[in-house]
C-alpha cells in the first residue's frame, strides 16, 4: 500500500466544546483543500495541458481529498472517454457526479493496472502517500510513454517577502515547525524530486509564490493573497494536533491565536511556497521499422 491510512484515530482533531465531535476539523480541512484549489487554479503554471492530450486517454487523481479538481477536470474534458480517481477520504456534498468520472476506492489493485496506463496521474497534497520510493516506481510503470505524474506540494513553512522578514520567534513558524515535525515520516519536494529522477522521470518544478495576505501591488497577487490567507485560517484551526479523544493544549490554541493575528497583520509580508513537479516518462527509443 503506498497511501497513508486516513484513519480518525490518526488525524490531529480539533473538537467541539463538548470533545466529542470531530467533523469540526473535517469541515476545516475540506474548506482549507477547496480554498488552495481555488487559490492554484488561477496560476498558469499549476495548469494541466489537459488539450494536447489523445482523444482516448485516461487520467488518475491519486488521493482526491475533496475531488474538487477531478470534478472540475472531469467537467472541461467532457470527450474523454475515462477518468478515474483512487478516493481516500469521503468525498462528501457532491450529488452528481460527471458522467466520465470514476470513483476508485480502498484497494490500490483497481487502480493499478499495466494493460490500462494512465496519460496523466495527478497528485496534490502529498501526505497521502507514505513510500515514495515505490510510489514513483508504480507511477511509472502505469503510464503511457510520454504521459506525466504531476504533483502539487506546498510548504506551509513562511518565509519573508520584499527585505521585510517575518520575525523569528513568529507563531506562525512555530505552528509550521510542529506540523513538519507531526508529518516528518513524509518526503519533502527535494527528496521526491530525487526519488522520480532516479525512477527515470524528466522532472521540472514550478515555484508558486502564496502570500499570506494581501499585501502584494498586482491586482492577481493581492486576489492570491486573499484566498490563501482564509486558506491558512483553516489549516490553523483543522490542524491544532490533538488526538481525536483529547482537547488540544490550551498552549496549541494560544500558538493557532497569535498565528492567525499574524497573517492578519497587513505589515507582515511573508509567502508559503507551492511547489508543481511535472514528471514526464520519455520516449522509447524505437528502432526504425524498415
Amino acid at each position: 500500500m503506498t497511501y497513508a491510512e486516513l484513519s480518525l484515530e490518526r488525524m490531529p482533531y480539533y473538537l467541539s466544546d463538548d470533545n466529542t465531535d470531530p467533523s469540526l476539523n473535517l469541515a476545516y480541512l475540506k474548506d482549507a483543500y477547496d480554498l488552495l484549489h481555488h487559490t492554484l487554479k488561477n496560476e498558469q503554471r499549476a495548469k494541466v495541458d489537459l488539450d494536447s492530450l489523445p482523444y482516448s486517454c485516461a487520467i488518475l487523481d491519486y488521493g482526491m481529498r475533496t475531488g474538487i479538481w477531478s470534478i472540475e477536470t472531469a467537467e472541461s474534458v467532457t470527450s474523454l472517454p475515462i477518468f478515474r480517481v483512487t478516493k481516500l477520504t469521503e468525498c462528501k456534498g457532491v450529488d452528481r457526479l460527471p458522467e466520465n468520472l470514476t470513483l476508485v476506492t480502498g484497494d490500490d489493485g483497481k487502480v493499478w493496472r499495466k494493460d490500462s496506463p494512465y496519460d496523466i496521474i495527478h497528485v496534490r497534497f502529498v501526505e497521502s502517500i507514505v513510500d515514495w520510493q515505490n510510489f514513483s516506481k508504480i507511477a511509472y510503470n502505469n503510464l503511457n510513454t510520454s504521459g506525466s505524474l504531476i504533483v502539487e506540494m506546498v510548504d506551509l513553512m513562511p518565509c519573508g517577502d520584499e527585505q521585510k522578514s517575518f520575525p523569528g520567534n513568529s507563531a506562525l513558524k512555530a505552528w509550521a515547525e510542529k506540523f513538519r515535525q507531526y508529518d516528518k515520516r513524509h518526503a519533502d519536494q527535494q527528496e521526491i524530486e530525487a526519488l522520480l529522477r532516479d525512477q527515470g522521470f524528466d522532472v521540472t518544478c514550478a515555484a508558486i509564490d502564496l502570500p499570506i495576505n494581501p499585501y502584494r501591488q498586482s491586482r492577481n497577487e493581492q486576489e492570491s493573497g486573499k484566498r490563501f490567507y482564509w486558506c491558512l485560517r483553516q489549516f490553523l484551526q483543522a490542524k491544532c494536533f490533538a488526538s481525536r479523544r483529547e482537547a488540544p493544549p490550551q498552549e496549541m490554541l494560544d500558538l493557532v491565536a497569535d498565528a492567525t493575528k499574524e497573517i492578519r497583520n497587513p505589515d507582515h509580508h511573508a509567502l508559503c511556497k507551492c511547489y508543481v513537479l511535472t514528471a514526464s516518462k520519455r520516449a522509447d527509443k524505437c528502432k526504425p521499422w524498415w
